[in-house]
């Protein structure tokens, strides 16, 4: 007997660390847009139907289909291009759009300064001492690559090396002058990127951040008048909640309709895009109006994840960096294993977890990742989480017993985190890299 792992549920608790919000109709319909982009390899540019053909193969109304579209579009992931010749076509995300994306959700997420530091350091000891270890390749991986493993680095990774001195982890580089600047001119593509956005998390402040996001907004994003407004609005949100995590009352429908001199439905379409990023929801009926709540990464991550996959050839880096970003946690997680964790662990085994279910164990790496009691490093590793399930695993199959072994493994290596027992939890790590591989797992 072969069991399926269902893709597009274990990505929604990638990104969210909740279930998905399917029962929205737009929710779905952009899900399904996004596995036709995915499915059918498009690249960017290539066109993706007409609105009447989606309208019809999707079998959805023209303002869900237009709402799914405009979500799409705030994640730079297609646009819609009116006229003869016209279409949805597949876009992505530039460097700048996600290093904005990342820092402003780690800004507006109140992480410490601290926190932001604390992961550069993290980084800097990937470049200068992970890094240099031997990865997990794919069966895919060029003669190239696998003949470079092992080897002394050379080139840029070996500067990257000089520049340190000698080998050394995160934590004894906490008197550099230049945290962060390592692992920003590491030759991994990948960590340079999550570096340089963590870099520009620590040197904005929320109002900087807001007014550089207006900027771009006005310089370089052609948006509907509903796309404005949700930045308009999403900006509001910032100043008013600071570093606070409870909700905050915007005001009724009318109130806002007012204050921003828009009609309903332009309202009605920007809070989809609010409610869409998690920062908002609406409460309808009398006493209702619109809320503001703590963010959800999902808008960033999208944006991380569509823009990691531009670049086919960055497939060793980002299999590299995920992969020793997980010793990174197991040591910090069982340094930092507090009695919330311990709650949550005991909750999970109380409640016990499906076999097989994707959501399920991803709970598992959710409890570990909020064990670092780093909120740059949690979004970092769940960013990479997201990308592998979505673009590096096209979906898998296999025995029953294979999948058990998958499964039980997350439970043992909680378990071990739990013990504070990072030798045992870096054993279970080595033997899933091992499995994950057998299975053509990390590959495109």
């Amino acid at each position: 007997m072969h069991v399926s792992i269902d893709k597009t549920s274990v990505y929604n608790y990638c990104i969210r660390g909740i279930d998905s919000d399917s029962d929205k109709e737009w929710f779905r319909v952009a899900q399904q847009i996004e596995a036709m982009i995915l499915d059918g390899g498009l690249t960017q540019g290539s066109a993706i139907a007409t609105e009447a053909m989606l309208k019809l193969q999707l079998q959805t109304g023209h303002s869900v289909l237009r709402q799914a579209i405009r979500i799409l579009e705030s994640r730079y992931a297609c646009r819609m291009r009116r006229g003869p010749g016209g279409g949805l076509f597949v876009t992505k995300p530039r460097r700048e759009d996600a290093i904005e994306a990342i820092a402003g959700y780690l800004r507006s997420d109140g992480v410490e300064k601290s926190e932001l530091l604390e992961a550069l350091r993290e980084l800097d000891g990937l470049a200068v001492q992970a890094l240099s270890a031997q990865p997990c390749y794919s069966t895919d991986a060029s003669p190239s690559d696998k003949r470079s493993i092992g080897k002394k680095p050379t080139g840029k990774r070996s500067a990257d090396k000089n520049a340190a001195g000698k080998k050394s982890t995160g934590t004894k580089l906490s008197n550099s002058p230049t945290v962060g600047a390592i692992a920003m001119h590491s030759s991994n593509a990948v960590l340079s990127f999550f570096a340089t956005a963590v870099n520009a998390a620590t040197r904005l402040s929320t109002s900087d951040f807001i007014a550089a996001q207006d900027s771009a907004v006005c310089a370089v994003k052609p948006i509907t008048s509903a796309a404005r407004l949700a930045d308009e609005l999403g900006a509001e949100i910032q100043r008013q909640r600071g570093s606070l995590a409870e909700d905050i009352w915007l005001g009724t429908e009318i109130e806002l309709c007012d204050r921003y001199a828009v009609s309903r439905a332009v309202l009605r379409q920007a809070l989809c895009i609010l409610e869409a990023d998690g920062i908002s929801t609406a409460r309808r009926g009398r006493g209702g109006g619109v809320l503001a709540r703590k963010p959800h990464p999902v808008r960033a991550i999208d944006i991380v994840a569509g823009y990691l996959s531009s670049d086919r050839s960055w497939q060793h880096d980002l299999i590299v960096v995920s992969q020793t970003l997980y010793e990174v946690s197991t040591r910090l997680a069982c340094a930092r294993w507090s009695e919330a964790d311990d709650l949550r662990f005991r909750t999970l085994l109380k409640e016990g977890i499906p076999r097989f279910g994707g959501s399920a164990t991803m709970t598992c790496f959710d409890i570990e990742w909020k064990a670092t009691h780093n909120r740059a490093l949690e979004f970092i590793m769940r960013a990479l989480a997201a990308y592998n399930t979505r673009f590096l695993s096209a979906g898998f199959s296999a025995s029953e017993s294979i999948m058990q072994e998958l499964h039980d493994s997350h439970l043992d290596r909680l378990r071990a985190i739990a013990e504070r027992d990072a030798a045992t939890a870096g054993q279970i790590l080595a033997k899933r890299i091992a499995l994950f591989e057998a299975l053509n797992l990390m590959r495109v």
